[in-house]
Formats: C-alpha cells, sequence, structure tokens
C-alpha cells in the first residue's frame, strides 16, 4: 500500500520536476528573444534620422536663416554647427542611462552650441537665437502634454 503511493508520488514528482525545467527553459528562451530583438530594434533606431525628421530640421534651418537674416559668410557656419550639434544630441538620446544623466548631457551639449552660435553670431542675432530655441522648447513641452 505505502510503495504504490510513494511510487505514484516519485512519478508525480518526476512529472512536475518535467514540466517546471520546460516551462523554466521555455520562458529563458522567451526571454533572451526579447530581450535580443528589443536590443536590435533599439541599436536601428539609434542615430538615424527618419526622412520627415530630415525634412524637418531642413526647413527649421533655412527658417532660422530668414529669421536671423544671417550673411552669406555666416550661413554655412550656422548649418554646420547646428548638424554637428543635432547629431550629438541624437547619440544621447540614443544612449544608455539614467534620465538625469542624460539631462546634464544635452545641457552640455545645448551650452557648447550656444558658444559657438555666440561666436559665429552679432549680439542682435544671437539675443534673436535665444528666442527661437526658447519658443521651441515650449513647443516640445506642449508635445509631450
Amino acid at each position: 500500500m505505502y510503495s504504490e503511493a510513494i511510487q505514484a508520488f516519485i512519478i508525480f514528482k518526476q512529472f512536475t520536476n518535467f514540466i517546471m525545467k520546460k516551462t523554466i527553459s521555455f520562458l529563458s528562451v522567451l526571454i533572451v528573444a526579447l530581450i535580443f530583438g528589443t536590443q536590435i530594434t533599439y541599436a536601428q533606431s539609434g542615430g538615424k534620422f527618419t526622412p520627415e525628421q530630415k525634412e524637418k530640421f531642413k526647413a527649421q534651418i533655412e527658417a532660422d536663416l530668414k529669421k536671423l537674416n544671417l550673411t552669406d559668410e555666416q550661413k554655412e557656419p550656422y548649418k554646420e554647427i547646428s548638424i554637428k550639434y543635432l547629431d550629438k544630441l541624437k547619440g544621447v538620446k540614443s544612449a544608455g542611462g539614467s534620465r538625469w544623466s542624460k539631462y546634464k548631457k544635452l545641457k552640455a551639449i545645448q551650452k557648447a552650441k550656444n558658444a559657438e552660435m555666440k561666436r559665429l553670431l552679432s549680439s542682435s542675432q544671437y539675443s534673436t537665437y535665444l528666442e527661437i530655441q526658447a519658443r521651441r522648447r515650449k513647443e516640445l513641452k506642449k508635445m509631450r502634454r
């Protein structure tokens, strides 16, 4: 009587162990696949701009050139600085780290860009440039809400 109960218990225990091992194996494979897939997607999106983003950025630069009333000598350096810092900002966005560390990096990049723009632009152009930046920040805040 006890031997049949013990044998049944042993068979039950082996069966549950088998099921648990298969379940754990399946979940492990699933988790690895999800992580791998997420990393590939994340890596592919980092550093690349969509055609819509490129067009929007070009339009912003052209609008800035008109609003700032830049000379012909200022236009090309303005575009180069804008593109250089846009690439840096995109890199920070796609990089890992905490929100606070990203915020500090973004602020440092913005400060460096503003310093370069201040050297390039006249004082009235620079104040207009800062107004444009403030307006864009407000627009971004509205879009987030």
